[in-house]
């Protein structure tokens, strides 16, 4: 009756909710401290505050502690080695996560020596793994690539993939700290792909992290905010607090460099609250600090001083928390000792008794009777723990098809979540698509204004010729012809394929936009000056692409020039490719010299010289069309003295 008790007592603990673990939880941790005291046996009660102590890494990482150690205490001396290891494990990882790497290194070497004698490689592995997350953490990042290699190199012996996901991640991280940015995308899209696929939702919100601080590193904050957004609702729904608390402090670095600086404020106060009730002190310092820096920079004095004493004033408690732990790690170590040497007298008094039994026969006898006796007590518990055994082997059979169960569901909610960010994904590509296309649009509805002016401003009996109409006529069916196409385009988004055997004749694009422009710089008295060299033959380039690029840049040049002013078109064969140029008198950009796109997009220097709208979209246009297509663009410009844009296309 009392065994039955033991293992609901254990089923019950297994199926807790999280949030009786939480720093809050305290009156249910009591309760569960003080049942297992006094129903259960030292091995269950061992692996029960090993899985409180597990349960509790990320809420309360103080308390966590507390109960690994006592189940330490408790396994020992025992046979189980597979929990000794566990154990250790689980002290070396809250030791990392509170910062005190000696500490955590010690313990996950102990694991590791475990697991070497058990010849347990997965296990091996992943204690590997976890010694390279020390290091990396130190910045040691070789020793830290050598542990993550013997760590792949075990499990490609044992056929396992069940961890390659944080694997990949850590190498992807590493690489990244070294600034081989190619070889950590690599590996990041690797992790991406294993943590999908075991549906390792930790694992993904960590690839998440890893992807935004990978896009700030490219200045992409945009981008990097989107990534660090979908590991914050991750690492929320699994109560991943210390995760959670860690991306909330890069939130607010992000936010604090695009000059955000109430919401990274708000952030680190959120943070430094949320860290102290946790007991993250390392986290809780890092946001004061944080805070201390963000003060400085808006000039707030008091504020910073008070900041930077909250700071050091934390980070004098670790270090004296450090010692603490240092110092009863050496107590306990002197009590063991004390304890062997108990033993060594005892085992002599054992000695002496044996010799004198030897002496005396009547008394050998008795021996003899109690060994027998000994040994069918032996029996006995070989019998009752072999039939214990079996029920354990039945309750984790059915804890193995739960724990699959559960890893099915997360693995649906992960390709649930990732089919709602592609769909977000498409609209905003759809979106953008549409703006483009409008944007685009406007070129030759203004060249067909143009036109309709020049014809009425000419419209006189006396002075109009059949030629003119018949000029005027030709410029608005080649405009009317270019909305045409612009129209299919969209209709034609998602059915086009890239044709292998495309070929495109450079002067015969050239000459229709300019042909097209001439009436629309002729409103303005700007004269279009072109000069085309021997025509080259595009092969594998989207024509329509070309042309919005090249209708883009003319356009520019006649809304910013000033009237009377010259533009100057030319293209001339270089190698195997060819250069467009494309010069004007206009006002320039605010910065002068050789640019490139990126150094221009959103410059707000200069305003049309006509009646025109602006709506600064052409030149991103040009830069997501020339990226597409391998143009490289270059634009020299100077204030007030005009600018030349220069397109080196090659096939």
């Amino acid at each position: 009756m009392k065994s039955l008790l033991r293992i609901s007592i254990m089923i019950a603990l297994v199926g807790l909710p999280q949030h009786l673990f939480s720093s809050e939880g305290s009156l249910y941790q009591d309760s569960i401290a003080t049942l297992v005291e006094n129903i259960i046996s030292d091995p269950a009660k061992a692996r029960v505050f090993y899985s409180i102590s597990k349960n509790l890494k990320n809420n309360n990482p103080q308390l966590a502690l507390s109960y690994a150690y006592r189940a330490l205490k408790l396994v020992e001396n025992s046979n189980d080695s597979i929990l000794q290891g566990l154990v250790n494990n689980r002290i070396g990882l809250i030791y990392l996560s509170l910062g005190c790497y000696d500490l955590a290194e010690e313990f996950i070497l102990k694991n590791l020596l475990i697991q070497q004698n058990r010849c347990d490689k997965r296990r091996e592995a992943d204690a590997y793994i976890n010694l390279g997350k020390i290091f990396k953490k130190q910045e040691n990042y070789k020793t830290a690539k050598s542990y993550f290699l013997k760590s792949y190199k075990l499990y490609t012996q044992a056929g396992l993939g069940r961890n390659r996901g944080a694997l990949f991640n850590n190498l992807g991280v590493i690489y990244k700290y070294e600034d081989q940015l190619d070889s950590s995308i690599y590996y990041f899209k690797l992790s991406l792909e294993q943590n999908k696929k075991n549906g390792n939702i930790n694992g993904l919100a960590d690839n998440f992290v890893n992807l935004s601080i990978l896009h700030q590193k490219t200045n992409d904050n945009l981008l990097a905010e989107e990534f660090l957004n979908k590991a914050l609702k991750i690492q929320i729904s699994t109560n991943n607090v210390f995760g959670e608390l860690t991306s909330l402090l890069q939130l607010a670095e992000l936010s604090n460099r695009q000059e955000y600086y109430s919401k990274a404020d708000s952030v680190l106060n959120i943070v430094q609250k949320r860290a102290r009730t946790t007991g993250f002190k390392l986290i809780e310092s890092s946001a004061f600090f944080q805070l201390y820096k963000l003060s400085k920079q808006l000039g707030d004095s008091l504020g910073a001083l008070k900041y930077l004493e909250y700071n050091r004033a934390i980070e004098d408690s670790i270090s004296k928390s450090k010692s603490f732990l240092k110092i009863k790690r050496l107590n306990k170590e002197l009590e063991r000792v004390k304890d062997d040497n108990r033993y060594l007298e005892i085992m002599k008094v054992n000695n002496l008794n044996v010799a004198l039994l030897e002496k005396d026969k009547q008394q050998f006898v008795l021996l003899s009777t109690g060994l027998s006796t000994l040994i069918i007590l032996a029996g006995l518990l070989l019998f009752f723990f072999a039939k214990e055994r079996r029920t354990s082997n039945l309750i984790t059979s059915q804890s193995i098809k739960l724990e699959r169960q559960k890893n099915l569901i997360s693995k649906n909610n992960v390709d649930l979540l990732i089919t709602i960010s592609d769909l977000k994904d498409a609209k905003r590509e759809e979106e953008a698509l549409l703006g483009l296309i409008v944007h685009d649009l406007k070129a030759p509805i203004g060249q067909i204004q143009s036109l309709i002016e020049l014809l009425t401003e000419e419209m006189k009996p006396e002075t109009l010729k059949k030629e003119d109409v018949r000029v005027y006529s030709k410029s608005m069916n080649l405009s009317f012809t270019r909305i045409d196409e612009l129209i299919s385009s969209i209709i034609n988004a998602h059915k086009t394929a890239t044709n292998p055997n495309l070929k495109t004749h450079l002067n015969s694009i050239m000459n229709n936009i300019i042909e097209r422009s001439k009436f629309q710089a002729r409103s303005k008295q700007i004269e279009i000056h072109s000069s085309l060299g021997e025509d080259f033959i595009l092969e594998n380039k989207d024509p329509e692409k070309l042309k919005r690029i090249i209708e883009n840049l003319i356009s520019n040049a006649i809304k910013f020039s000033k009237s009377s002013s010259e533009i100057r078109i030319k293209t001339e064969l270089i190698n195997e490719g060819v250069i467009i140029e494309i010069g004007d008198q206009g006002p320039g950009f605010s910065k002068s010299g050789r640019l490139s796109l990126s150094d221009v997009i959103g410059d707000n220097y200069s305003v049309p010289t006509g009646s025109e709208k602006s709506d600064k979209i052409g030149l991103k246009v040009v830069k997501s069309f020339s990226d597409d297509l391998g143009i490289r663009v270059i634009i020299n410009s100077e204030k007030k003295a005009g600018t030349t844009l220069q397109l080196y296309l090659n096939n």
